[in-house]
């Protein structure tokens, strides 16, 4: 089987795709055949060799059951016909040899190749995956909601699911949803690059989400090697991490990033450079197994080139790059309007949609959105934090409040009666946060009846009971991306400024604007918790110091020293005590005069220029 252009010889209902190359031409009678589910041999007549052969089976009882040319019957014999087809397709996809049958014959046949095909997730048929969008929505008697939203990722990940070795099984799950088909099949051609993706598969197999995270990693490895197959074809990267190739590859980055003064991507050089190493390690690692010590010192010493001249000739220019970038950048945040404007909106509708009982894919997705931003945008935080929240997180939460009711604390008790309702409407739980670190997060009233309503329908939404994500993407393992979800419904509900809304951006939000209150170091605290880092990150990095607050402070201090005051008028006191009234009065005053002054000189500038010349001529 290949990826090549496969010969499609037609059929009444079906069509075989011969993937072993050019098929020879066929006559235009052809008896289209069905693998059977039970014996998988191929049947001209499916059906009644069904009846005939296999009555003892449950699913054939029940066909027998039904009346002839009844709907019900009808949708059987298409479960009972895919299924045969579909597992007869996995074997060949497995063996990479044979006939691959299809369901539907699409336009320009010839043109289509092997993996152009894929299965609907309710029937199992194959389709074309240009035309499987409409098949779901408008034509699957066995889909239950007609929903035609993620089907070509569904398809990809049955195929996936079905077809990858035990060793590279989850990288293969993760690699069939790439889309950029020339990488995958270097990828998949390149020893070393396919260790390399199953390391950060075995690294992060407790994070769900990391994914697209993985296949942007083993992708910079890839569009490093795309130059270098350009001098040497069929190469691979094994190939290049010798020390007489360490200058080939200085000019694959420099092709692909810039060079100098003109570098474009800086980021990506720095990231190719730790990618570099892991696969350096990984081909030493294969050395070592197998014996080969001169491929392990010629790798070692690849590595030492890599130690000492990669800051010279790449990182360097790149890091200074990118804090070259940063200086004289505005660092704006979200508009006080749009955050607004935003909660009444999701509010709004979220109340509107808690009035239902049962919900479809369609309305359960919508709700899940409409959750999650409410979320992030109560908590400002990052938004993966919140996306990764677990069912079993909120179960606990709930737990633990429960608890608390039944014996209120000291502490609680000492609390005002507008923080012990806060405390008892508001539901704290705890997830993962950067680093490890347990963070916390507040569930207003409404996000916490909304997922109730998303727990009470994830069955029968198609929710799988291995998805234990509290924000769950229907029809896969993982949960909404909050950065999609933020961005979508800035959009939606007109914000003004949308792209300012970001997780990041949000916890500036909520650290510059917290400077405005004058909290205590124990409130300083409490607030960097909830965001999630340390005190220090917060000052450095969250809390802008070119905020009109800060900038304000600081300027009455300037003023002050400038009048050489503090020492004597002002020793003891705080910023805010320093009144610079009469400084400003006395600078506007300067101001003024020194404008006077210049318009006079520029008067007497122009009469001279006019004048001096019939002066010196009377002369």
């Amino acid at each position: 089987m290949n990826d090549g252009t496969s010969s499609l010889i037609d059929k009444t209902h079906g069509i075989w795709i011969e993937e072993l190359g050019e098929g020879e031409a066929c006559s235009s009678r052809y008896y289209r055949k069905q693998i059977c589910k039970f014996c998988k041999l191929p049947q001209v007549k499916l059906i009644p060799h069904l009846e005939r052969m296999h009555r003892e089976e449950e699913e054939v009882q029940q066909l027998m059951s039904l009346e002839k040319n009844s709907t019900e019957r009808k949708t059987l014999c298409t479960k009972l016909r895919n299924d045969g087809n579909f597992k007869h397709n996995i074997d060949v996809l497995k063996k990479k040899s044979g006939n691959l049958i299809v369901s539907r014959r699409p336009s320009k046949a010839k043109n289509c190749k092997v993996s152009d095909f894929l299965p609907c997730a309710s029937c199992l048929g194959f389709f074309f995956k240009e035309d499987l969008w409409r098949h779901c929505k408008f034509h699957c008697s066995l889909t239950k909601n007609n929903d035609d939203s993620g089907v070509l990722k569904i398809g990809k990940n049955i195929i996936a699911t079905m077809t990858s070795e035990d060793d590279n099984s989850q990288f293969s799950k993760i690699l069939v949803r790439m889309k950029n088909e020339d990488f995958v099949q270097v990828i998949k051609k390149d020893p070393i690059l396919m260790r390399y993706g199953q390391n950060l598969c075995e690294k992060y197999a407790l994070n769900k989400n990391l994914d697209n995270f993985i296949r942007e990693k083993v992708r910079e490895m890839v569009r490093l090697m795309m130059p270098l197959q350009k001098l040497n074809p069929n190469s691979t990267l094994e190939d290049f991490l010798c020390p007489e190739k360490f200058d080939d590859i200085i000019g694959a980055v420099h092709s692909v990033t810039g060079k100098g003064e003109k570098i474009i991507t800086p980021s990506l050089a720095v990231k190719m450079g730790h990618g570099l190493k892991k696969c350096a390690a990984i081909k030493i690692g294969q050395c070592l197994r197998r014996g080969d010590q001169d491929g392990r010192q010629r790798t070692q010493d690849f590595l030492t080139l890599v130690e000492n001249e990669w800051s010279l000739k790449v990182s360097k220019n790149a890091l200074e790059t990118l804090k070259k970038n940063l200086f004289n950048k505005p660092m704006v945040i979200p508009l006080t309007e749009d955050l607004k404007h935003l909660v009444i909106k999701i509010c709004e509708e979220t109340s509107g949609m808690l009035q239902k009982e049962i919900l479809s894919v369609q309305e359960y997705r919508r709700l899940a959105e409409l959750a999650l931003g409410r979320v992030i945008l109560f908590n400002k935080r990052r938004t993966g934090e919140a996306s990764l929240t677990t069912v079993d997180a909120y179960s606990a939460a709930k737990l633990t409040r429960e608890e608390n009711k039944n014996h209120e604390s000291e502490i609680f008790s000492s609390l005002t009666a507008v923080e012990k309702q806060l405390a008892k409407s508001l539901l704290l739980l705890e997830t993962r946060g950067k680093r490890d670190r347990k963070v916390p997060i507040l569930l207003p009233v409404d996000a916490q009846q909304a997922i109730e309503l998303l727990i009470k329908n994830r069955k029968n939404c198609g929710i799988s009971d291995t998805n234990q994500f509290l924000f769950p993407l229907p029809g896969f393992e993982t949960s909404l991306r909050g950065w999609e979800v933020l961005n979508k419904l800035a959009k939606e509900f007109g914000c003004q400024r949308p792209e300012l809304i970001t997780g990041t951006k949000l916890r500036k939000y909520l650290a510059t604007t917290a400077q405005a209150m004058n909290l205590a170091e124990n409130e300083m605290d409490w607030l960097a918790n909830h965001l999630g880092h340390d005190i220090k990150v917060h000052r450095q990095f969250y809390r802008l110091q070119e905020s009109s607050v800060e900038l304000a402070k600081v300027s009455k201090l300037l003023l002050a020293s400038e009048k050489g005051l503090i020492p004597s008028d002002y020793k003891g006191l705080k910023i805010d005590d320093i009144d610079v009234t009469a400084f400003l009065q006395d600078e506007e005053d300067d101001g003024e005069e020194q404008v006077l002054d210049f318009k006079k000189l520029c008067f007497e500038q122009s009469i001279l220029d006019k004048y001096y010349p019939l002066i010196l001529e009377n002369k």
